[in-house]
């Protein structure tokens, strides 16, 4: 016989009590492009508990607005697809961040790499003039980054813990 498992046993979040996640938000300078963009992705995994794949994935087209409110569609594990409301924190970074990009289309990635990792893919051959999304590597690199800005180490900080930060949030509100 085996031992129960507990499926959270190992699972790393930000302590809300602790203002973990609020200082996590705090390392991201939103006064750059970079900055801009990186607030509005963490506000989306803290808020909306997405995993990294999922947000990956989104384009412009997948967001839609009903007045202030804002409701995104994704495609969810298992490729069910669903449409839900954004926190209003989530939304307003979305706003500013996408008003930085200029004009874009519908089949637009939501979330591209800035000119300056551009130019730095474009010098190895990785890309060409077609804005590409922001891979799920890349995502975990800059969650790693501000993990490491705001606590002086990563301590396990992915993605995935930011979804389960959001996870936590709702049980303790719930």
């Amino acid at each position: 016989r085996r031992e129960a498992v507990t499926p959270y046993g190992k699972a790393t979040w930000l302590s809300p009590e602790e203002g973990e996640d609020l200082a996590f938000v705090a390392a991201i300078d939103q006064t750059t492009d970079q900055g801009r963009r990186d607030y509005a992705l963490a506000l989306l995994y803290l808020t909306g508990a997405f995993r990294v794949s999922e947000v990956a994935c989104l384009k412009v087209g997948n967001l839609r607005r009903l007045g202030r409110r804002l409701f995104v569609t994704y495609s969810r594990k298992g490729g069910k697809v669903e449409e839900v409301e954004l926190a209003s924190e989530a939304a307003d970074a979305l706003d500013v961040y996408l008003a930085s990009r200029g004009e874009l289309g519908e089949d637009s990635p939501l979330f591209v790499a800035t000119e300056r990792g551009r130019r730095a893919a474009a010098a190895i051959g990785r890309y060409g003039e077609q804005e590409k999304p922001l891979t799920t590597r890349a995502i975990r690199y800059l969650v790693a980054t501000y993990a490491k800005k705001a606590f002086g180490e990563s301590r396990g900080i992915r993605p995935h813990s930011l979804r389960h930060t959001a996870a936590q949030a709702v049980v303790f509100e719930g």
